[in-house]
């Protein structure tokens, strides 16, 4: 399937800023489900942008306004051709290793209740795929999607003893009990 994606952030400041500068994680990483075929940052209010790649593979990009300005557009466009992968990520540049991904985070930290929804998920599945599946049904009913109730500090045992938050949450959660069971995991935004 071929994806046409625009995506624009517009700031407005309440008083006139001199100088800006950002980090933008904007741009898709290819891999076996997914071309990239077309992709263009471009910022208004002079701003120039500086491509780099970042410790994790991802292409970045520094913005930068060194002038008077009120207003900032950030405006992402491009072309995706996906293909059906079940879900299942393969063929990434990942430079880590991946028992990085078996470390606890503040937001990841599993606990007891934690440890107990990655236990059911366990129980009577076959396979990594099949046991990934499983823990995603069970946080998907385990934890409502409702906004509002969680912030971005909150933490994976916080929002399952909630039962309920918004998308972080539940990669959160998910990642908290994958990692609970040996599966390395990463959250990645965007």
């Amino acid at each position: 399937m071929r994806l046409q994606i625009r995506h624009r952030t517009l700031y407005r400041y309440e008083s006139p800023a001199d100088y800006a500068a950002q980090i933008l994680r904007m741009t898709p990483r290819p891999y076996d489900g997914m071309k990239v075929l077309s992709w263009a940052i471009t910022a208004g209010a002079g701003g120039r942008i500086a491509t780099f790649v970042d410790g994790f593979a991802n292409l970045s990009h520094v913005l930068t306004v060194a002038r008077r300005h009120d207003t900032l557009a950030v405006t992402v466009e491009g072309v995706v051709e996906t293909s059906a992968t079940d879900g299942v990520v393969r063929g990434t540049d990942e430079p880590l290793p991946p028992a990085l991904y078996l470390r606890s985070t503040p937001l990841t930290t599993a606990d007891d209740a934690i440890h107990a929804l990655a236990a059911q998920a366990a129980r009577g599945t076959d396979g990594v795929s099949a046991l990934l599946h499983r823990l995603m049904a069970l946080v998907r009913e385990r934890v409502t999607y409702r906004a509002g109730v969680t912030h971005v500090g909150t933490t994976a045992a916080e929002a399952l003893a909630t039962g309920a938050g918004v998308c972080q949450d539940h990669s959160h959660v998910f990642i908290a009990a994958a990692r609970a069971l040996g599966v390395p995991v990463r959250y990645v935004g965007g």
